[in-house]
């Protein structure tokens, strides 16, 4: 099956770890608040 955008793939994998990096940076906000 052809993608019609070849890196969103990518993007997709982009988002995941921008999510869980968010979620590192809320849990080291709460431990130093």
């Amino acid at each position: 099956m052809r993608q019609p955008f070849p890196d969103a793939a990518r993007r997709n994998d982009f988002a995941e770890m921008a999510r869980a990096r968010l979620e590192d940076v809320e849990q080291a906000v709460r431990a130093i608040a």
